[in-house]
């Protein structure tokens, strides 16, 4: 395979994100820039290898459909409707601060000391496809904010350093904490051993979490035969690609 200089690259890249910003071609041309030379952290290109850091707490409902954070006075209630749609409830020191209707289902909940953050969706189906809006509550006020842009394959969302991101399809969505969009950061991925791009129709993004100045990305290329495995890695300001390597 000829080597694409860092210059040439960057040309291409430039045509991409003005014709299509989930483009394959700029996914494969990520992955063929990694695989060939890139051996460290890029100004725009970033490296996230696999890890077994689990980072801030992400957690999923339990059998009654509830999370209950008792120490935090938070409490998380899903309750069925019908024809397959559910109604979320959110209890904050005792009082409702959101409730949902027909919703069609929920991602898990990233928390830490101070936020809440989770996905609603709108649509989901079997093969682990979904659409929805990611939502983010401040523990000390109950104040909501939510990204007005309809996701896809999305996730929980995190809050750090000031900023939030979102989880839409192979990229990330940073805003800040008025989910003012600052930067997207997209997302490619490269197995050293057996390279191939047929992630791009089965790949998996399970939940996004931090551990200190760290994001963590737990991912699958292949989401029928693969569990999500934990890549870890330094974002910045100028970063654009993030490229997880097996």
């Amino acid at each position: 395979m000829k080597y694409i200089k860092k210059q040439t690259f960057l040309i291409f890249l430039v045509i991409v994100f003005a014709q299509n910003s989930y483009s394959r071609l700029f996914i494969t041309s990520a992955n063929h820039l990694t695989y060939n030379k890139v051996k460290k952290t890029t100004n725009d290109t970033v490296i996230f290898t696999r890890s077994n850091v689990s980072g801030v707490k992400v957690l999923n409902f339990d059998d009654n459909n509830m999370i209950n954070f008792s120490e935090k006075k938070l409490k998380m209630t899903v309750k069925e409707e019908n024809d397959d749609k559910y109604m979320l409830f959110i209890e904050l020191n005792n009082k409702i601060i959101m409730t949902k209707k027909h919703i069609a289902s929920i991602s898990k909940v990233w928390i830490n000391q101070n936020y809440l953050a989770f996905s609603i969706f709108t649509y989901s189906d079997e093969d682990g496809n979904n659409e929805g809006q990611g939502y983010v509550i401040d523990l000390a006020n109950g104040d909501i904010v939510t990204l007005p842009k309809k996701l896809k394959n999305t996730c929980n969302p995190i809050v750090s350093n000031s900023c939030i991101y979102f989880v839409n399809e192979l990229s990330l969505i940073k805003t800040d904490m008025k989910c003012n969009i600052l930067n997207t950061i997209y997302l490619a991925y490269i197995n050293r051993i057996k390279p191939n791009y047929n992630y791009l129709d089965n790949y998996n993004i399970c939940k996004i979490s931090i551990s200190k100045a760290k994001l963590i990305i737990f991912f699958s290329p292949n989401k029928s035969k693969i569990q999500c495995q934990s890549y870890c890695g330094n974002i910045n300001d100028l970063s654009k690609i993030i490229v997880m390597k097996n």
